[in-house]
C-alpha cells in the first residue's frame, strides 16, 4: 500500500498534486490512499474540489507500519515520519522554501532574512528536520530547484527522482479557444506573492489595468486568463509553480522574477528576456516590457509556443514518471 500524507480540506496546487498522485497510482492498479492530517472542525475532511481524484480518505492512525508499504510525505511533514520503523518513507519536495523557513536558523535566514529568522527562533517556530530528511529512503523532486537544493545538503544519486506535476486538464481542454479569443489589455498578478514589488509596479503604471487572481474557482481563473494578455509573477517561486503555466497555456505572455525555481530554465522555461532579477532590475524596464507585450502581443505570444508545448506534455510525463518510480521499470 502507498499512503500519501496531505493536510485535510486545504486546496492548493500542492494538495491537488498529492491527490493526483493517488489517482494516477489507482489508475495503474497500484493500491494507494490519501491520508489526511490536521483534521479539525474547521477542516473536517476532503475538499470538494478533489472528489475527482479520490472517493475516500484515511487518517494517520490508519497507516500500517509494515515492510513493503510506502509513505509519501510533502517536505513540510517529514518530521511526522519519526513514528514509523518498518515502512519506506518517500519525501516529495513540493516547496523548498516552505521547508527552509520551518527548519534551522541558517535555512530560515537564507529564505527570509536575518530578522525573520531571529523572530522564528525566539517564538519556537523552527524545528531542525535534517535527521528525518537524511533517513528517507527516497526523495521525489517536483522541481529542478529541489534537486539543486538536495545536492547542497549532500543528497544525490539513485535516492533522488524527478516527479513534477501537471496543470488541471480544464486548461488544456480550453487551450484552443483561449488562443483564439480576443485578448484585453489586462495584466494579471498573484497578490499572494511578491506583494510589495508588485505594488510598486502597479503604482508606477496606474494607467494599466491590473487584475489580481484571487478568490476564483478553477474555471473562473481559466476564463480570466483566456481574456488577458499578460501575467506577472514576482516574489518567491518555492517550486515549479502552476499559475505561470496555467496563464501560458491560456494564451498569456508570462513575465517572472528569478527567485527560487524561477531561476531554473527547466522549471520556468520561458525566454530569458521575460525574466527579471528583482534585486537589480529597474522597475521602468519591467513596465516597458509589459507595455510592449500589450502593444505587440501577437509578436510576443509566439515566444511561448515552446513553453505551451512543454505544458501539454506534462500529464503524460507525470504518468510515465510515476510508473518508473512506483511500478516495475518494465511496465513503461
Amino acid at each position: 500500500m502507498i499512503y500519501v500524507l496531505c493536510p485535510a480540506d486545504v486546496k492548493t496546487g500542492g494538495t491537488e498534486l498529492l491527490h493526483q498522485l493517488v489517482k494516477t497510482l489507482s489508475d495503474e492498479k497500484v493500491s494507494a490512499k490519501i491520508v489526511y492530517t490536521e483534521i479539525s472542525q474547521e477542516h473536517p475532511g476532503m475538499n470538494p474540489a478533489f472528489t475527482e481524484y479520490a472517493d475516500e480518505y484515511l487518517r494517520e492512525e490508519d497507516i500500517a507500519d509494515e515492510e513493503g508499504n510506502i509513505l509519501v510525505v510533502p517536505e513540510i511533514y517529514c518530521e511526522r515520519t519519526m513514528r514509523y520503523q518498518n515502512l519506506s518513507v518517500y519525501i516529495w519536495w513540493l516547496s523548498v522554501d516552505n521547508y527552509l523557513i520551518h527548519n534551522s536558523f541558517v535555512d530560515r535566514r537564507r529564505a527570509n532574512g536575518t530578522l525573520r529568522a531571529i523572530k522564528a527562533l525566539v517564538t519556537g517556530k523552527l524545528k531542525d528536520k535534517t535527521a528525518f530528511v537524511k533517513k528517507a529512503k527516497k526523495h521525489l523532486c517536483q522541481s529542478y530547484y529541489a534537486i539543486h537544493y538536495l545536492k547542497t545538503i549532500g543528497i544525490t544519486g539513485e535516492t533522488v527522482s524527478y516527479l513534477s506535476d501537471y496543470v488541471n486538464d480544464i486548461y488544456l481542454a480550453g487551450e484552443e479557444a483561449a488562443l483564439r479569443e480576443k485578448k484585453e489589455d489586462v495584466v494579471l498578478y498573484n497578490p499572494k506573492k511578491g506583494a510589495a514589488f508588485t505594488k510598486a509596479l502597479r503604482e508606477a503604471a496606474p494607467d494599466l489595468k491590473w487584475v489580481p487572481l484571487i478568490g476564483m474557482t478553477t474555471e473562473e481563473m481559466r476564463s480570466c486568463m483566456s481574456k488577458s494578455k499578460v501575467y506577472i509573477d514576482f516574489g518567491n517561486h518555492p517550486g515549479k509553480d502552476r499559475i505561470p503555466r496555467e496563464a501560458a497555456i491560456s494564451g498569456c505572455v508570462v513575465i517572472t522574477g528569478k527567485r527560487g525555481a524561477a531561476a531554473f530554465a527547466e522549471d520556468v522555461c520561458i525566454p530569458n528576456q521575460y525574466k527579471f532579477d528583482e534585486a537589480h532590475a529597474k522597475k521602468e524596464d519591467i513596465i516597458s516590457c509589459i507595455r510592449d507585450c500589450i502593444c505587440n502581443f501577437d509578436a510576443h505570444k509566439v515566444d511561448f509556443d515552446g513553453y505551451r508545448s512543454y505544458i501539454r506534455n506534462e500529464h503524460q510525463q507525470f504518468i510515465a514518471d510515476v510508473k518508473k518510480i512506483f511500478v516495475n521499470e518494465d511496465y513503461i
